[in-house]
């Protein structure tokens, strides 16, 4: 990508000033600059992936993200997300039938993501940084050809502590393929409940498995279900800078970017299998092999919104390891959107 980098040479009361493009004076008048603009975004994700290693779960759908600023006191946040359809939520339609036949008719429940936080401001403060405005953009067969100018602008900077409360659910299930591990990647015994019996597909005949067995060689699933909390620090700018220029017009924008760092816990309820005669069996109690779950994660995330005036493109990356099952090393999540911008005129601080 080819940027034709400019320099401010002088400014004038940061109204009007004068920046240079390939040597060449352009005028330009600041017409906005207020990082205080807006406090509310809400956004529709009308795409994410959810992925977590060895949990046998690829999520994909559609969610909402939500964001409230009070004053100069408190950020409020919604984040929630749901599968398309039950194909595109593995846990769900493996467990459900999609390629093995399941003896047990556990009622699964489909992939559902929610959170409900807030941050709480430890420091505020606002500085002048120079933050690019793009003038023109030329895609060309292989390259991209930006035109912009640096001009200062007062950039809203908020440090707070988080917490929050953290829910989710999906279906789990003992698949395994004759002796290879499965997706659980636990021993080739597949899941064993608190009364010897077994689940999955990977019982070996000469290790007391049997073809007569009604759990061999099967999909059963069950539901997990994990509730708790989460705490942690973030840090967030918010930026609004218009300007009209020689040539150009006006020109200008958004931009807000939140990084955040999370510790989370929350217990791991894994429910019974039932057969079809509707006994239960306790596949995560004491004595059961397979399902160990782990009630502590950790992750780090970074989101950001851009947009020119009150529609904006939204981005959300966050990685780590989830509360669940204890042997799902990490997972990632990736989010993209468009968001809707406003003000609430009584909570909002100038």
């Amino acid at each position: 990508m080819k940027i034709l980098k400019t320099t401010i040479v002088t400014a004038f009361f940061f109204s009007l000033s004068i920046s240079t493009i390939n040597g060449q004076s352009l005028n330009y008048k600041v017409l906005e600059d207020n990082p205080y603009d807006h406090n509310l975004d809400v956004t529709f994700l009308p795409f994410y992936v959810d992925m977590a290693s060895k949990e046998n779960n690829l999520s994909l759908g559609y969610g909402l993200n939500a964001k409230l600023i009070y004053k100069k006191l408190a950020t409020f946040r919604l984040y929630a997300l749901k599968p398309y359809a039950p194909v595109f939520d593995w846990g769900y339609h493996f467990g459900s039938g999609g390629g093995f036949d399941s003896p047990t008719v556990n009622k699964l429940k489909k992939f559902l993501h929610i959170e409900l936080g807030g941050t709480y401001h430890l420091s505020e403060r606002t500085k002048i940084k120079n933050r690019n405005v793009v003038l023109s953009e030329h895609s060309g067969y292989k390259t991209t050809t930006t035109t912009y100018i640096s001009v200062p602008a007062t950039v809203r900077k908020i440090f707070g502590v988080r917490a929050g409360i953290y829910n989710y659910h999906t279906a789990i299930n003992a698949r395994h393929n004759g002796d290879v591990d499965g997706d659980l990647h636990i021993d080739a015994k597949g899941v064993i409940s608190t009364d010897g019996t077994r689940f999955g597909g990977a019982a070996l005949l000469n290790d007391g498995g049997s073809t007569t067995d009604p759990f061999y060689n099967t999909n059963s699933a069950t539901n997990m279900k994990v509730l708790g909390v989460y705490g942690g620090i973030s840090s967030s700018s918010y930026y609004k800078i218009m300007v009209d220029t020689d040539g150009y017009g006006k020109k200008g924008g958004f931009k807000s970017t939140n990084f955040f760092a999370d510790a989370m816990f929350a217990p791991v309820r894994i429910d019974d299998f039932v057969g079809a005669d509707g006994k239960k069996y306790d596949v995560s109690g004491k004595g059961a092999q397979g399902f160990k779950t782990r009630p502590f994660g950790a992750r780090l995330g970074l989101e950001y919104t851009m947009g020119k005036k009150k529609v904006g493109y939204y981005a959300r990356m966050e990685a780590g390891f989830k509360p669940g099952l204890a042997n799902s090393k990490f997972y990632v999540s990736l989010g993209f959107g468009i968001s809707f911008v406003g003000k609430v005129q009584k909570l909002a601080s100038e």
